[in-house]
């Protein structure tokens, strides 16, 4: 066969044909347009109007040259022979290959939106510089891909290969290379630039895949969601679902767990080496001790899965850093499990006649890949602490994915706190239902909801959970009275902060006893006190008589000798909605005017999402805000705020929405709205339209760009 001299010549041609006018023979009708023209020979090229005729009049090796788009709905350019195609910066639906032993090459434009490079049968495709939406192979062919983005179909891999030997050199797949079948398939991913969703493979045990650079990201739309998402399959064993060659490459923790979750016989790493967390990835490295993530109080494990593995019956197995790695508790083990500090935030299984032991830690609803995963249990869980938390996902609409556990077993919730939405969902597992049992914990209401009992899809029955002790918020009351313990010894009592407790009749009336309310003896007339004076000097810190919703502290403004003013300071650990107060009481009774935010009070708060300010709130201090970045919304409109000094908001980016009082404020300081969010809506109230508007330079001269002025007349 004629050796394919790719796009080289390509370029020389178009080159020349720059110098000296090509000889053009036209194949058409005269009224019709055309498509394709045979570029091969410089002084005799041959334009024709379909596809189908220039690649039946072509000679094996020669070029093809697109001189238009084909429309999407039009047909896919059908190739019988060898040849090479180059698109020019064009479109076609799809190309079409049904012939054995040959050999093309496609080059330079897209392969388009509905379109396919498709059953490739026992020939070889070169793929250069195109944009493709879907590879299909067939048995026995061969396919090179270079500088191609393949993207994204939804419910379908990107490149779907049989008994191929498949290059893909700085390539972009947004889903799968999807192997099924094939067991001389083989392929290498490689370059720098490479950025491939994952490699899957079903029932192909003499597959080989080999990594050598680029970004595995695993996390995609597909159902495969993870590098070689399926060698090991239900029905496929360990150790015969292909092998896998990794020797460099990044890989996201996402591609990292699952590769754990493959037999050590079907991934091969380099010697001496393992997959540990560098940056954002997880590279080929020599593992220190700092990459460990869990012992045993005796070793040092780098994975969970080692861990487990190694583990004997009663082990107790401690979290040295956070995990994302799904763990599975092996049937006939029981696990004690503390995550102490750390945090766990994925999915778990309990597997059949398997008992997890949950000491401490925190859990966060699990998620992967985007997608919401549950706790499983087919054995025992007893929960005797922690924090299990609901994971939200959008603060503005109070939405997240609930703690979920998947109870087919016995789990027995003995303490630990449960805040947000979740369900503990009893099921069958085709013999007997799992049954929950609650004798303690907290389960607390927060802006997210409540934790739910349900019995498989049947939400209106629980009789799979029973409840003998806990503190529940208040609106699971009936849904908790609905599943106490049958003849137990305990009530429901009403607590002060809007939740109740289940707790033994005894329990009860110590509770009740200590919290009723004496009968007050007869009230003195009281003898008049004259009001204490401060007893402070300027700079003192206030210490408050009860917290306020400042979230700072307080430092004496100013002391006249009969009143002091008090001005806030140090906000830095304040959060979410801040309200400074009129005033302020000290715990010796002394009340103070609150009548300044300090410079820098509040200065790089990461946290504060909103503010407001008292009445005598005169003076926002230089740097008060500054670089406050999820501060959205500032109210200083009930206040007679004079002085706005230098950088009082400036970097807060998110900030939105302003409220000023036009009639007291006379000085903005430099730079003291530079940085605020774009169309940012500044409400002036002002007596008349001239105050207005010499408030309005005095904000654009401030560093205040390209925000919205609004007038609101009032004194």
């Amino acid at each position: 066969m004629k050796k394919l001299w790719g796009f080289v010549l390509i370029a020389a041609l178009t080159l020349s044909s720059i110098a000296s006018p090509l000889t053009m023979t036209s194949v058409r009708a005269e009224e019709t347009v055309d498509v394709v023209a045979n570029i091969t020979n410089e002084n005799d090229v041959k334009e024709y109007a379909d596809w189908e005729t220039a690649i039946a009049e072509a000679n094996e090796a020669d070029c093809l040259q697109a001189l238009v788009d084909i429309p999407q709905e039009g047909s896919s350019i059908n190739v019988t022979k060898s040849l090479n195609i180059d698109l020019n910066n064009h479109s076609v639906p799809g190309v079409y290959l049904n012939e054995n032993n040959i050999e093309i090459t496609v080059a330079n434009g897209s392969i388009g939106t509905l379109g396919e490079l498709d059953e490739i049968s026992g020939g070889f495709v070169s793929v250069d510089d195109c944009d493709i939406y879907f590879v299909e192979l067939a048995n026995q062919a061969g396919l090179r891909m270079e500088n191609t983005w393949v993207r994204m179909r939804t419910e379908a891999p990107a490149v779907n290969v049989g008994e191929t030997k498949s290059q893909f050199i700085n390539c972009k797949l947004d889903n799968d290379i999807d192997v099924r079948n094939g067991n001389a398939t083989k392929i290498y991913i490689s370059g720098e630039d490479s950025d491939v969703s994952g490699v899957s493979i079903y029932r192909t045990p003499d597959a080989y895949v080999q990594v050598d650079g680029g970004t595995l990201n695993s996390n995609n739309n597909c159902g495969t969601t993870v590098i070689n998402d399926a060698i090991v399959t239900s029905s496929v064993g360990p150790g015969i679902g292909g092998m896998v060659y990794l020797n460099g490459g990044k890989y996201t923790p996402e591609a990292r767990t699952r590769i754990l979750s493959v037999s050590d016989e079907s991934v091969i790493l380099p010697e001496g080496k393992e997959l540990v967390l560098r940056g954002e990835y997880y590279v080929l490295d020599v593992p220190t001790e700092a990459d460990n993530v869990v012992t045993d109080g005796t070793n040092l494990y780098l994975s969970w899965r080692d861990a487990l593995s190694s583990a004997s019956d009663g082990t107790r197995l401690t979290a040295l850093a956070n995990c994302n790695e799904k763990i599975t508790i092996p049937g006939g083990k029981t696990i004690e499990l503390d995550f102490g500090n750390y945090e766990y935030t994925r999915g778990l299984v309990v597997e059949e006649n398997a008992t997890l032991n949950v000491l401490g830690g925190t859990y966060q609803a699990g998620t992967f890949s985007s997608t919401a995963e549950s706790w499983e249990n087919h054995g025992t869980i007893n929960i005797v602490n922690g924090a299990y938390n609901a994971r939200v996902y959008s603060v503005e609409t109070q939405q997240g994915w609930g703690f979920n556990i998947e109870n087919y077993g016995t789990v027995n919730i003995q303490g630990g706190t449960f805040t947000g939405t979740g369900n503990i969902m009893s099921r069958n597992n085709g013999t007997a239902w799992g049954n929950t049992y609650i004798t303690g914990g907290i389960f607390n209401k927060d802006g997210l909801g409540q934790m739910k009992f349900s019995n498989g899809n049947i939400y209106e029955t629980n009789q799979h959970v029973f409840i003998s002790k806990g503190t529940f918020c208040d609106s699971m009351k009936d849904l908790v009275t609905a599943n106490m313990l049958s003849g137990a010894d305990a009530v429901i009592v009403d607590f002060e902060n809007g939740s109740f407790g289940v707790m033994t009749a005894a329990e009860a009336q110590d509770y009740r006893d200590a919290h009723a309310t004496p009968t007050p003896e007869p009230t003195p007339t009281p003898t008049s006190t004259p009001t204490p004076e401060p007893v402070v000097e300027v700079g003192d810190r206030v210490v408050l008589e009860k917290k306020d919703k400042s979230g700072a502290n307080y430092v004496v403004a100013s002391d006249n000798g009969k009143t002091a003013t008090v001005k806030v300071t140090q906000g830095k650990n304040a959060k979410g909605s801040v309200s400074v107060p009129d005033k302020v009481t000290d715990t010796n009774g002394n009340t103070y005017k609150v009548t300044a935010i300090a410079g820098a009070a509040y200065k790089n708060n990461k946290k504060i999402t909103s503010v407001s300010v008292g009445k005598n709130i005169t003076t926002i201090g230089k740097d008060a805000f500054k670089g406050a970045t999820k501060l959205s919304k500032a109210d200083l409109s009930k206040a007679k705020v004079t002085s706005i000094e230098k950088n009082a908001f400036s970097g807060a980016k998110k900030l939105g929405s302003v409220k000023l009082n036009g009639n007291a404020l006379t000085k903005v300081g430099k730079d003291a709205f530079k940085g605020v969010k774009k169309n940012c809506k500044i409400t002036i109230t002002a007596k008349n339209k001239k105050t207005y508007d010499k408030l309005v330079k005095k904000i654009k001269a401030s560093g205040a760009k390209k925000v919205k002025f609004v007038y609101k007349k009032g004194r």
